[in-house]
């Protein structure tokens, strides 16, 4: 599990953009009190677990886990200890992270309306959680070496990772599989899924000496992360899916990515170096677009840089890293909102531009893509049903169209599962 207080820097006041015109708009969620938030999980009703600094008394500035819940964050509190973090939060809006007790040892908890310590007798962190509230973290000093555990049903168990010295999970789908980086000594350390007892290591893209860490897991057991050559001066981000590795590639003329996270319908998020550049992006990466800054695909904000994405909803939700101020760059958790309508059009279109094979979705796809509305708000009931009418037909030709073999599983398991938001968003207005 890797560490995240390496985004935990700067601050500013809230500020939010919007205009439909774009495919995501963003909000800022604030913090407690203090200088910063970074968020790094979301869950598909758009709760988002991160940490926040709260203001400074006496000297000292608190960092405490929170929950970003209908608008509002809510600080969780610790252990009786100054700080703490959160790290994951599921579809029940229960989380997980470390908080400090009176002695300053940092220990997992686990949130559900009230604190739990999940290991009393050690110092421990949480890092992901899953339906039924199992969590995987590691147990000792990360510095001396940790554990990689999971904490469920009161039980605490070391995760099986041999033939590897040691394991640092990332994250646990509903099935119980894990993922994570395993090490062995002198050897380069790869991205690894744990199924029951059995461990599989993830190779890397380039080849058998080079390195590979695994970010996310999905429920397919999909896991994401990154590739290194020998010697690392590079990265690319990594998906291993179905036995297959997969380069999700760079932004134009980019040497950097990484996957943070993925959800179950071929999305995945990141960051990336752009070309010529030195600061990191946030990023998506799908089977229609590739690699894709996330900074051109919301509304113009003079001064804000979205710098990483750290976590994506099955319901298309994104958490980034929000900088504002330029040179002197604050930093907020924001969260992504996406405009389901405009991004299946997008994606559409997309979809013939980069399969000039595929003759009908030119003469079917593209006309109905290009009659739905660029958004969903304050439209007509006449215009509502036009939409659906649209939807459901777009749904049948990409059926048809992957049956007949002219478009690829994957691009219409993503292209159907955002019709299908379209017609939630339809149903919420």
């Amino acid at each position: 599990m890797r560490t995240k207080f390496g985004l935990l820097i700067g601050a500013i006041g809230l500020l939010s953009s919007t205009g439909w015109s774009q495919e995501y708009t963003v909000t800022n969620l604030g913090t407690l009190g203090g200088n910063y938030s970074v968020g790094f999980s979301v869950n598909d009703a758009g709760q988002v677990a991160g940490r926040s600094e709260l203001p400074t008394i006496d000297g000292v500035t608190p960092i405490h886990p929170f929950l970003y819940s209908n608008g509002a964050m809510i600080d969780l509190g610790t252990l009786g200890g100054v700080n703490g973090g959160a790290d994951g939060v599921n579809q029940k809006g229960d989380v997980t992270g470390y908080a400090e007790s009176t002695d300053g040892v940092a220990h997992a908890f686990l949130w559900n309306g009230a604190m739990q310590d999940l290991d009393p007798q050690n110092q421990s962190a949480g890092g992901h959680i899953n339906a039924t509230d199992a969590v995987v973290g590691l147990e000792g000093d990360p510095q001396a070496g940790a554990t990689g555990v999971l904490y469920s049903g009161g039980a605490v168990q070391v995760i099986p990772h041999a033939p590897f010295n040691s394991l640092s999970p990332s994250a646990i789908n509903d099935s119980g599989q894990i993922s994570g980086t395993c090490f062995m000594d002198f050897r380069p350390n790869r991205a690894c899924l744990i199924t029951g007892g059995t461990i599989k290591s993830l190779p890397p893209l380039f080849g058998k000496n080079t390195f590979s860490e695994g970010y996310a897991i999905n429920a397919a057991g999909d896991v994401c992360g990154v590739s290194f050559p020998n010697p690392p001066l590079t990265s690319t981000a990594t998906l291993w899916s179905g036995g297959a590795k997969v380069n999700l590639g760079q932004l134009p003329n980019g040497t950097k990515s990484e996957c943070e996270g993925l959800n179950d319908f071929g999305q995945q998020v990141g960051n990336a170096i752009p070309h010529s550049g030195t600061a990191l992006r946030a990023v998506s990466f799908d089977v229609l677009n590739g690699a894709r800054n996330l900074n051109l695909l919301i509304a113009h904000t003079p001064s804000l840089v979205l710098t990483q994405a750290t976590a994506i909803s099955n319901t298309g939700y994104i958490v980034v890293v929000c900088q504002y101020g330029g040179t002197h760059a604050k930093t907020r958790a924001c969260l992504l909102k996406p405009n389901a309508v405009l991004i299946l059009k997008k994606n559409i279109f997309a979809l013939e531009q980069n399969d000039p094979g595929c003759i009908a979705c030119k003469a079917v796809l593209d006309p109905e893509a290009s009659s739905l509305p660029d958004t969903l708000v304050d439209i007509s009931p006449e215009q509502q049903k036009r939409v659906v009418a649209t939807v459901d037909s777009m749904i049948v030709q990409l059926r048809r169209l992957e049956r007949a073999g002219q478009i690829t599983a994957p691009q219409a398991k993503l292209l159907v599962h955002q019709s299908q938001l379209v017609l939630a968003g339809l149903r919420e207005t």
